[in-house]
């Protein structure tokens, strides 16, 4: 198994530490009251952004990967896509709602 993620460009280490970081976040921002959806997609998320992500990102910073930045990084995984979506979803809004005013003369 070891083979095969490091053969896809995925070092075990960098995926535990964002598993790690994954499972931190879950249930940093869940609250009082976790749902089981919420956790396993938070955990799903911080992974696959940390494991990825942990790698890449420090380096265009110039700072040296590790598996504390995998952890970091997983940790803000879910938070940073919540609030890349409300952005998305804003912005649309936005856009429809001016596609759907009625211009007045002198508008």
């Amino acid at each position: 198994m070891e083979a095969f993620l490091l053969h896809i460009g995925i070092n075990p280490a960098d995926v535990f530490a964002a598993f790690t970081g994954g499972v931190c976040a879950s249930f940093a921002t869940q609250g009082s009251r976790p749902t089981l959806i919420g956790v396993i997609s938070s955990i799903i998320v911080g992974t696959g952004v940390g494991a990825y992500g942990g790698p890449v990102l420090p380096t265009y910073i110039g700072l040296k990967p590790s598996g504390f930045w995998s952890f970091i990084i997983g940790a803000s995984g879910l938070p940073v896509l919540v609030a890349c979506r409300g952005g998305v979803v804003m912005l649309l809004k936005m856009r429809f709602s001016i596609a759907g005013r009625k211009m007045e003369p002198g508008e």
